[in-house]
């Protein structure tokens, strides 16, 4: 029975107020400097040549870039120089090519990116232990659910109805930390 209490204690301290809060915030930090991001430095890339600056496919291809030429040199800070090829097509850099290159590397260096980073990370992490949590203390033919439904089948409907809500909780709390829309109730 001291284990059922500790899962129960270990399951309410992901779903309580403090949690949902914790949650709440992580997000709208998320939100405020994905924003920033975009006002800071994002703009100087828009163009009509390329759709979806600023993705998250158009960053993986910006971090990718950036790791290629770091493996290129030993001093990344080498790469564009002004002799330089494109590490893509191969052709040589012109001085506005260089300058965008450079610019790149800044932004992925800025603070609000890193801020960014670091909230996209503490996002991943919470939805890695929620994930992870286990939900399910009330198993069948334990000895522990036989008793409950022979001798107190009102607490065991509780318990059970409230398990079910955690987990439809879990849900939506996961639902939210992947989108990193914000909207939790």
């Amino acid at each position: 029975m001291e284990k059922l209490k500790d899962e129960f204690k270990n399951i309410n301290e992901y779903f309580s107020d403090k949690s949902i809060v914790l949650y709440k915030k992580t997000i709208q930090n998320y939100i405020k400097n994905k924003e920033l991001s975009v006002n800071e430095g994002l703009a100087q890339f828009k163009t009509e040549n390329i759709g979806s600056i600023g993705s998250d496919e158009w960053k993986e291809l910006i971090i990718a870039a950036k790791s290629f030429a770091e493996i290129q040199y030993d001093n990344v800070d080498l790469y564009p120089d002004k002799n330089d090829y494109c590490l893509l097509c191969h052709q040589s850099l012109s001085k506005e090519a260089g300058l965008l290159i450079d610019a790149y590397w800044k932004y992925l260096t800025s603070n609000a990116e890193k801020n960014l980073t670091e909230i996209a990370d503490a996002i991943e992490e919470l939805n890695d232990d929620l994930k992870e949590l286990d939900t399910k203390v009330m198993v069948e033919e334990t000895t522990l659910h036989e008793w409950l439904v022979e001798n107190s089948e009102s607490t065991f409907k509780t318990w059970n109805a409230e398990l079910k809500s955690i987990e439809g909780l879990k849900k939506q709390i996961l639902a939210v930390l992947k989108s990193k829309n914000g909207i939790l109730k």
